[in-house]
């Protein structure tokens, strides 16, 4: 959906025939119509990536970049600040970093099983921020409810500083825990997880 330029032409043509209503379509009618405030990842990625060109996935990768995870992180602590009336301050990103996809970023590779992937690791860039997080005590807790896009998304709320009591209700199966760590994540940088248990 969002790079059809790297997909071969039946393919795009084949979708486009049978494109039909997708539950994401629905769902942002109805949170729209229902005046629920919500953060429209998609519709984010589509309005950067005119800027940020193929760093928002990797193509090694199955879930979005930690760069672009970071960027959706960012206007979603807007919203909330917005609507919650904190001050949770929001990272900067002062500059970026080139590196061989790592993580998250090279998972899809990873799951190749090979010792060097076809086309090799590609190069992403890595955010370089700064940011002064809240001191702890006055950090709100954060609740994720979905999939395997919530790990990058939780790695983007450790590089910001912004959060403590941080849970994770996996694909509503399995219940997990984020530290409560003090000095913030650099990007690319994974937060060691708890397995609480299963629901």
């Amino acid at each position: 959906e969002l790079y059809p330029e790297y997909l071969p032409d039946d393919v795009v043509e084949a979708r486009r025939r049978n494109d039909c209503r997708r539950d994401y379509d629905v769902f942002v009618e109805l949170l729209a119509e229902e005046g629920v405030r919500f953060v429209d990842g998609p519709a984010i990625f589509r309005r950067l990536k005119p800027t940020h060109g193929e760093h928002l996935f990797s193509r090694t990768g199955v879930h979005w970049s930690y760069h672009g995870c970071l960027l959706v992180w960012r206007e979603l602590l807007a919203a909330v600040n917005a609507a919650s009336g904190l001050d949770i301050p929001i990272p900067e990103i002062i500059a970026v970093t080139h590196d061989r996809a790592r993580h998250a970023d090279h998972d899809l590779g990873k799951m190749v099983n090979a010792f060097v992937p076809p086309g090799g690791r590609p190069v992403m860039t890595y955010p370089v921020v700064r940011v002064d997080p809240l001191p702890p005590e006055q950090r709100p807790g954060f609740l994720f409810v979905g999939s395997s896009f919530c790990w990058t998304l939780m790695d983007a709320l450790y590089v910001s500083g912004s959060g403590r009591a941080v849970a994770l209700i996996y694909y509503n199966r399995t219940h997990y825990r984020g530290p409560a760590r003090t000095a913030p994540l650099q990007p690319g940088e994974r937060f060691p997880r708890h397995r609480v248990c299963s629901l």
